[in-house]
């Protein structure tokens, strides 16, 4: 059931904007969602020659079908630990963020505290699609913060409802509506929340 649905920008201006940061082939292109990898390279003709830091599991699936393996310079489960793999390289070129509407804060302020300066384009818009649930499951499986938002604005968990999140952010914005058990996939991908899903009932049985 979509609880979200996004809209991938293509503006003129954005066409320009991205036409100049094509050209600059020391640009660091950080990365924390497939759609913002989708929107970029939807709107260029070919993969710049940037170095890419993205988070793991379908980000950088996204990334790796248009560029190639050297590209990626960084990966990390999730975007503080991101932020800290960009801080740690200390970028002496120009960093760019390309993010959606409702990016969280943690990887721009890890990096402005550090002292880096970057650039942050917004390249998608995310629309919340909430919808009232009438039945009652084993499991949600949450895979955005924002899908997280859009379902607890018009539905409660019921209490054995096991909650499961594709990562960190998601986990923590799921425990700020409910107290239902909470249970993180290993890697931010689809596949790992299957994974986790059936691990956990096999486990139980």
């Amino acid at each position: 059931m979509p609880f979200i649905t996004t809209h991938l920008k293509e503006d003129r201006v954005l066409r320009q904007q991205l036409a100049g940061y094509a050209g600059q082939g020391e640009m660091l292109a950080l990365f924390t969602s497939r759609h913002a990898v989708e929107a970029v390279t939807a709107l260029l003709p070919g993969p710049p020659d940037w170095s890419i830091a993205c988070l793991s599991g379908a980000t950088y699936a996204a990334v790796r079908l248009y560029w190639p393996l050297e590209a990626i310079v960084a990966t990390a489960p999730h975007a503080a630990a991101l932020a800290a793999e960009v801080i740690a390289a200390a970028p002496s070129g120009p960093v760019v963020f390309f993010c959606g509407d409702q990016r969280l804060d943690h990887l721009p302020a890890m990096l402005k505290q550090a002292g880096i300066p970057f650039e942050e384009p917004m390249v998608y818009e995310t629309v919340a699609t909430p919808q009232k649930v009438a039945a009652h499951y084993d499991a949600v499986l949450f895979f955005s913060p924002s899908a997280v938002h859009s379902f607890f604005s018009q539905n409660v968990l019921p209490e054995r409802t096991v909650a499961f999140a594709i990562g960190e952010t998601t986990a923590g914005c799921i425990q700020h509506y409910s107290k239902n058990k909470v249970i993180r996939a290993s890697q931010p991908s689809a596949e790992a929340m299957i994974d986790k899903v059936i691990d956990y009932w096999d486990y139980d049985e």
